[in-house]
Parts: structure tokens; sequence; C-alpha cells
């Protein structure tokens, strides 16, 4: 299990950077989670919330955690639209959009033989209660810190 952590643990870094840099122009750094447990609850941003379920070699979900400001920007830009012109059923998309493809950039840097099965990414409502940091070992928790703001990518792993 350890080897396998390390693993996806560099795959999910690579991952993270290459999507949010590279497709979205989105400069960042990884930041602890402790530094953003205390962020977190101090905001009062509303809070976006996508999952993607997989299958394969072994399972679980990935949770993209991102205030809704943030993600209004990053479409914005994204689809090349003034900021008043973003409806929700954009922020969605793209949101789900950047979730897939950090997931499914993981697992190619990870093992680019394996196969894996991604669900459809959906929009968790509610997910207010959803804590930033890791809850248990089979977490992994990657915190991003952006010039406008913060957001997580969590992974969690069936046992």
């Amino acid at each position: 299990m350890i080897a396998k952590k390390q693993k996806l643990t560099t795959a999910m870094m690579d991952s993270i950077s290459n999507v949010l840099e590279t497709m979205f122009f989105l400069p960042m750094d990884f930041i602890s989670p402790e530094s953003i447990t205390k962020l977190w609850h101090k905001s009062s941003s509303q809070i976006q919330t996508v999952k993607i379920s997989f299958s394969g070699p072994f399972s679980g979900f990935l949770m993209l955690l991102i205030p809704v400001g943030l993600a209004e920007n990053i479409t914005a830009d994204f689809m090349g639209l003034d900021q008043t012109e973003v409806t929700k059923d954009h922020v969605n998309g793209t949101t789900k959009e950047i979730a897939n493809m950090i997931l499914g950039n993981i697992f190619s840097k990870y093992d680019d033989q394996a196969v894996f099965n991604l669900e459809v990414p959906e929009i968790i409502p509610d997910a207010k209660n959803i804590s930033p940091a890791p809850e248990n070992e089979n977490e992994l928790v990657f915190c991003v810190d952006t010039l406008d703001d913060h957001l997580v990518i969590k992974m969690i792993i069936d046992s």
C-alpha cells in the first residue's frame, strides 16, 4: 500500500499541476492540509463539489472542492466569456471537466497500461461538511493555493 500511495501521490501532484497550470492557465502552489483547514473554516465562500467514482486495479472516488467564485473565474477565462455571462451550467460543466481531466491524467501517469473506469462526474449539493483535510489513511488530499483563492482535490480509495 505504501508504494502505491507514493506512486499515486506523485501522479496526483503532476496531474493537478499539469491540468490547472497548462490547461486552465491557473498559477498555483501546493499548501499543507493544515493551512487550508484554517483558511477553509474562516472563509464564507460557497463551495462547489464535484465527485467522480472510479474502478479498476483499485476503486474509490475523487472530489474537487472549489469556491464558487474561483470556479466562476476559471469558467469565464476558459470559455472566453465575461464573468457576467457565466451561468451555473457553465460552472458545473467546467468544474466537472477539471475533475475529469485531473483524474484521467492521474491514472495515465500512475500506470498507462492499467484500465480504470471513470463514472460520469456529478455535482454534490450542499457539501459543507466535507473536510478539506485527510480523515484517514485511505485519503490523499492536495490543497492548492491560487492567486485568487484555494481549492482541494481529495482521492478516497476504498479499503
